[in-house]
């Protein structure tokens, strides 16, 4: 695949604080809104398109932690692992990976320090989720 910028390409501009970005895991579009959302943080993200620049180009506007909105089992600070984003009848859908938690193999440790690691899996609540918020119209069509 070639390296360069399709003409049908999105852009969108992401502060690296973000956690989304690097992490980005899924997205719907609404209009001239996107919603993004990181597996690594506990919240979604929401972009706007902006209309002063060339092409289909998004910027960061607000960030809404899912503990404002969802009485979620697992703390507010342990990631939520999403996966996906939907738009329905009103109503933004999210879906967790529901996968367990294992930590990562390092690679100054040895063979057996590392299947060890790989062997341990926890359960993290926020993972398991599938959860529907209402759309608001802010009054701008956001």
């Amino acid at each position: 695949m070639p390296n360069k910028l399709s003409v049908n390409a999105v852009s969108l501009a992401l502060d690296s604080a973000q956690l989304v970005h690097d992490n980005l895991s899924g997205a719907v579009a609404i209009g001239d809104t996107l919603w993004v959302a990181g597996d690594e943080a506990c919240g979604l993200d929401r972009l706007l398109r902006d209309r002063t620049a060339e092409g289909l180009h998004f910027v960061a506007d607000r960030h809404y932690p899912l503990a404002d909105y969802l009485p979620l089992p697992d703390s507010a600070d342990i990631e939520a692992d999403l996966e996906g984003l939907a738009v329905a009848d009103g109503y933004l859908w999210l879906v967790g990976s529901h996968g367990l938690k294992r930590k990562a193999p390092q690679p100054a440790r040895d063979a057996a320090a590392n299947l060890k690691r790989l062997a341990t899996v926890t359960h993290d609540g926020n993972r398991c989720l599938l959860a529907r918020i209402p759309l608001l119209d802010e009054g701008d069509g956001v």
